[in-house]
Parts: structure tokens; sequence; C-alpha cells
């Protein structure tokens, strides 16, 4: 659902677009919605870059099953070229790379607010067709402010009983301050979708 909704815009100009996930608090599922999301478009036959943005706790490589040998860090400071840092995740096969912080590092999440960060983004939408940024909480480090003020979508994850209403109206003022329009929420932890009726009287068929 969530990948049709943000993929409807894309049809209509026809451009690349970028999209960070985001939340109010740690452990609300941010990174685990950007890798779904990323996992369901290359499955749609998309060219998905997944750009791990949280310098503080990454996790997309070891969610992932892979590991960088360079990482996004090289790339802002130039030693390396955006291509040769991305890595292929399995079993998605061209469709899905990871660009990943390669080692935990609180001086290089300051590189984020340089102009080097813009023009990774905008190397990353040249070589894909979706380009998904798995973000730190935004209430708790402003580094990855100047990637949401870039992206052309910004979707802001909460978890049901565990987000705190106070800590999401603070990301609303962030985000206002910096112009920033959310695209729309994803809320984890809800009871599962029952079956409708439409599909039950299909399998009877």
């Amino acid at each position: 659902t969530l990948r049709t909704m943000l993929a409807a815009q894309r049809r209509e100009d026809g451009n690349s677009r970028s999209i960070l996930v985001t939340g109010p608090s740690p452990s609300e599922g941010k990174t685990t919605t950007a890798i779904n999301l990323a996992s369901s478009l290359a499955l749609a036959g998309n060219r998905v870059i997944l750009i791990e943005a949280d310098f503080r706790r990454p996790t997309v490589g070891e969610a992932l099953g892979v590991r960088a040998r360079v990482g996004i860090g090289d790339v802002l400071l130039g030693n390396v070229a955006l291509e040769d840092a991305l890595v292929l995740a399995p079993p998605f096969g061209d469709n899905l790379c990871a660009l990943l912080v390669d080692r935990a590092d609180d001086w290089l999440a300051e590189v984020l607010s340089l102009p080097a960060a813009e023009a990774l983004l905008e190397d990353a939408k040249r070589l894909a067709d979706y380009v998904v940024l798995d973000s730190p909480p935004l209430t708790q480090v402003i580094d990855a402010m100047p990637l949401a003020r870039q992206v052309d979508d910004v979707v802001l994850v909460t978890r049901l009983g565990s987000s705190n209403l106070t800590q999401l109206a603070h990301l609303g003022d962030l985000l206002e301050q910096n112009s920033i329009r959310p695209a729309g929420f994803v809320v984890v932890g809800g009871p599962a979708p029952e079956e409708s009726s439409y599909y039950r009287e299909a399998q009877r068929r």
C-alpha cells in the first residue's frame, strides 16, 4: 500500500523520486519501514538505492545480510564514487543496492549538512528510479535535516503505544520551520487487517 501511494507521483511526472523515512524517536520501526519500502519497490521492477543516513545506529547492512567495504562517509568526503560504494542486496538482483554506514561515527554525521550531501542525493537519483533514505529520528539529532529539505517525500513512522505525542509534535514543528510537508504517516503496531469479503469470495470460487 505504501509503495503504491508513493509511486503515484512518479507515474505522473516520470522523474526519479527520493523518499526519506524518519520518526520522532528511536526504535519505532523506521529502519524496517525503509527496508521494506525499498524491497517492495525493487520487487515491482524498479531500480532502487537504499541510503543509510543514520551514522549513530547503523543496522541496515545487518538486516540485509550485507557488508560494505566503503560507505557513505567515504562518498560524502569525496574519497570514492557513489557507484563504487554501492552493494547489491540479494535476492533482488540488480534492482536493489544499498549505500551503508561502514562504521558508526558522530563526526561523519555532520558531513550530511555539507553540499556534498545534496550532490550525493542527485547522483543517486540519476542512477535509480527511487532513492529511499533511512534517517535518524530528527527530534534526537538533526544531522539529516538538510537531506529532508532536499528529498521529494518525507514519511513519518510512528508506533502505537510507544510514540511520544510530545516528541511527535516537536517533530511537526521542526518540519514546519524547515518548510517540509510530510507525505504521510506509517503507523506500526496496529492489528493485522482482516481479510475482506471480496477476497474470501474470490477464494471460494
